[in-house]
């Protein structure tokens, strides 16, 4: 099977591209053949050229490639499929199911079956990893207590917003989602706003866009979700990597220090130097971030929000459910022996199943029915 891996636009962060070769790195010993193409919007003719001269059976890209101003999409111009492995939330892509071409590969269950609910079938479950070459020992020295590596989501000016812009049935319907989510220990953000808002078609005649809505509902909860964790930790030192006002948030915490954004792969060496590392992931329901499975093969014990499809790693502290968190992560900074022996179990586990290699293997069986006969 001959695969196309497409790097994304350059940013500093360079979370995208690095995942982009890593699993191009992963197929390739799989047995697949795949090279990584850079899309370069002032030469498409040398990129087309490169792309047909050689035609692939796929192309990839994480996150996908939405149509252009014309809304033409790469993949019905080429007549080449294209896979496109979601990292942000779906409800940005809703326009890839537009092209039959398009093949949605989808980090969290939900997602799934929220493609398949709309009619739309060429969808599967392909949760993220991390490469198995960042595996650490964990009892090796560490610079770091506790890391978070997350920009800060000003959450309260996203809910002042919604409460000036929106019309009342979408105000309630905003403050009962957020108060069952954060009052009663989590769920489905998108399903629990839906219940809560009613006839969708009747809602929005009120001239709001349900899309942009949810967004900003689920940047809401993924802002106050990272503060009120980093908040549920006192004496424990924190260190927090990323962008935004943190300031505004935590900045009056003694426990926390605050330094600017890192790119991928300084964030990589920090979690190599972090005894424990923290994921705000309480909108994930049944699927894997790539920051839990990286941080677990750099020798970190990991602190994140449970879903289903985490069960295996019955060593996480996973904060929805720990009746102490404070005390839970104390524990293991207390106890070396403890910490080393959960990040061993943990390792085991994501060697074993959650590295892009076993994506890979994932890829290949899904993508074999899309193959014609």
């Amino acid at each position: 099977m001959r695969i196309d891996l497409f790097l994304p636009p350059s940013n500093k962060y360079g979370a995208l591209a690095h995942m982009t070769k890593c699993f191009c790195d992963a197929l390739n010993m799989e047995g697949a053949i795949c090279r990584v193409l850079e899309p370069n919007s002032s030469d498409p003719k040398q990129f087309l050229h490169t792309l047909l001269s050689d035609k692939p059976d796929f192309t990839l890209s994480f996150n996908g490639l939405l149509p252009d101003d014309s809304g033409r999409f790469l993949c019905d111009m080429v007549k080449i499929p294209h896979v496109c492995l979601l990292v942000q939330p779906p409800l940005h892509f809703t326009r890839l199911t537009q092209s039959p071409y398009n093949i949605i590969a989808c980090s969290d269950r939900w997602t799934e079956e929220l493609f398949q609910e709309t009619g739309f079938s060429n969808t599967f479950f392909l949760p993220h990893a991390a490469e198995a070459s960042l595996l650490t020992p964990p009892k090796s020295a560490r610079s770091f207590d506790v890391t978070m590596l997350a920009s800060c989501i000003d959450y309260e000016e996203i809910y002042e917003k919604l409460m000036r812009e929106y019309p009342k049935r979408w105000r309630l319907a905003f403050e009962q989602t957020i108060e069952v989510l954060f009052q009663n220990g989590g769920g489905n953000y998108f399903n629990i706003f839906m219940s809560q808002i009613g006839d969708p078609k009747e809602a929005t005649a009120e001239g709001v866009n349900l899309l942009l809505a949810l967004d900003a509902l689920q940047q809401y909860v993924c802002g106050r979700d990272r503060v009120r964790l980093i908040r549920s930790l006192k004496g424990i030192k924190i260190d927090i990597f990323g962008s935004g006002d943190w300031k505004k948030y935590v900045g009056g915490q003694e426990n926390v220090v605050i330094h600017d954004s890192v790119p991928f792969a300084d964030g990589l060496e920090i979690l190599k130097q972090s005894k424990i590392a923290l994921n705000s992931s309480f909108w994930v329901t049944n699927g894997g971030h790539e920051r839990i499975f990286a941080a677990t093969l750099a020798g970190a014990a990991v602190v994140t929000a449970s879903n289903p499809f985490l069960s295996a790693f019955d060593t996480f502290i996973y904060y929805d459910k720990e009746e102490n968190v404070n005390q839970a992560v104390q524990e293991l900074l207390d106890d070396e022996e403890k910490r080393i022996l959960s990040v061993k179990q943990a390792q085991a586990v994501a060697l074993e199943a959650h590295t892009w290699e076993s994506r890979a293997k994932l890829l290949l069986h899904e993508l074999s029915r899309f193959i014609p006969a």
